[in-house]
């Protein structure tokens, strides 16, 4: 009905349409207790959108909440025999790490397919679980160089943008082969701490990551500054447990939302094969 409502009105940008034309389309219903039962079938559907809905924004704002109370060591964590860990310390990023960035790769090395070649744009969309569009590539061979001479990410480094959307971090969770943009990404190695609690501590002082930032037009992070800025760790072991904590949070709202996408799908398509 809405397409031939959308045929039959009038307008270039904006649509209008008549009592008389609306009176003029045919709608097809079904028998009075089969509407029911769709109607009833929908509404359950629609329950279910909305309790995963709220289920979402629920772990999102515990997350939230639990976080800032973490970080600002309202709540500890205990160690194995029930006992407490010592006093978070103060450590610069470059006294936990290495900060490095790649080897410069030139136009004239791009191929159509090979390894991926990776920009902040990638990494952004990477760390959200985006599968990433209009990726450029390098050759094997060129890689290889660059893998056997300067080394590449290997699994637990870290890499943030460095340029344009400042500070958003990725820790490398397997070996797949990738190579990244030299200036655009800022490469941290070495790390002596945890990487998974690193890479979260740098998501809660994202501003502090930001205020390293030079330039005046287009904000960039530099290793200089980057490597002197403090930030608070306790030791590996209540690392380990908060990383692990906050992570088990990550895949609860990773499958609800996965859940609440799945749904949606549902519906739309139930609701394509009923009234089309």
């Amino acid at each position: 009905a809405r397409k031939e409502i959308t045929q039959k009105s009038n307008g270039s940008t904006r649509y209008n349409v008549s009592q008389e034309t609306l009176s003029k389309v045919l709608v097809y219903l079904a028998p009075k207790p089969e509407q029911q039962k769709i109607a009833n079938f929908l509404a359950s559907v629609d329950k279910k959108i909305e309790q995963l809905t709220q289920k979402k924004i629920f772990l999102e704002s515990y997350k939230k909440g639990v976080m800032e109370k973490i970080f600002s060591q309202e709540i500890r964590f205990e160690n194995d025999d029930g006992g407490e860990f010592e006093d978070w310390e103060e450590k610069k990023l470059g006294e936990v790490s290495i900060l490095t960035s790649s080897k410069r790769v030139y136009l004239s090395d791009y191929v159509k397919m090979g390894i991926p070649f990776y920009r902040g744009k990638e990494i952004s969309e990477l760390r959200l679980g985006i599968r990433p569009k209009d990726i450029l590539y390098i050759s094997e061979k060129v890689y290889e160089e660059y893998k056997l001479t300067y080394g590449v990410p290997q699994v637990n480094d870290l890499l943030i943008t460095a340029v344009g959307t400042l500070g958003n971090v990725l820790r490398i969770s397997d070996d797949k082969a990738f190579y990244f943009k030299d200036g655009n990404l800022i490469w941290i190695r070495n790390i002596k701490e945890n990487s998974s609690f690193l890479e979260i501590l740098l998501y809660v002082y994202k501003r502090d990551v930001e205020r390293t930032s030079i330039g005046s037009t287009q904000k960039a992070l530099t290793m200089i500054e980057l490597r002197k800025i403090k930030l608070p760790f306790p030791c590996i072991e209540e690392q380990t447990k908060v990383a692990n904590f906050l992570t088990s949070i990550d895949k609860r709202i990773e499958e609800t939302s996965k859940q609440l996408e799945e749904t949606k799908k549902y519906k739309k398509a139930l609701l394509q094969q009923m009234f089309i």
